[in-house]
């Protein structure tokens, strides 16, 4: 669908320029949630969540349906809205905070390459006691 809408920049060509109108290609479902409110196609992304209405509903169905279908819980537990929940949750930080966060992500790092250490020095002991077992001795395997 496509149609005019007024203050948008206009294009190059002069005959646009009079009425500062542009073309959009606009969304019927957009209307679903203002009565005024236009979305363009460029701005939408589709998810799985999805609820049955009819194909031009009043304002209170789709919002029942919504409901109904728990699209908000739905998309607490999508990976796209949980993103947006820590993306939150970090801006509402402050510096005290931001600062305990730092050292434990350098404790968790510390922990983490001592057990790394440990798995590596285990599979170098396992490789020597194999390369004993076949013939190849290079020392003492305990």
């Amino acid at each position: 669908m496509q149609r005019w809408k007024e203050g948008c920049w206009p294009p190059s060509s002069s005959r646009y320029a009079a009425g500062k109108r542009c073309l959009q290609r606009v969304s019927p479902v957009s209307r679903l949630v203002k009565a005024s409110l236009q979305m363009n196609f460029k701005r939408l992304s589709l998810t799985d969540i999805k609820i049955d209405i009819k194909r031009v509903p009043k304002k209170k169905a789709p919002v029942a349906a919504m409901e109904a279908a728990d699209v908000k819980g739905k998309w607490e537990k999508s990976s796209w809205g949980r993103k947006l929940i820590v993306q939150k949750r970090r801006a509402s930080l402050n510096d005290f905070d931001r600062f305990k966060l730092m050292i434990a992500k350098i404790k968790k790092s510390g922990v983490v390459r001592q057990e790394l250490a440990k798995l590596k020095k285990e599979t170098a002991k396992f490789i020597f006691c194999v390369l004993q077992q076949i013939g190849l001795e290079f020392g003492n395997c305990s």
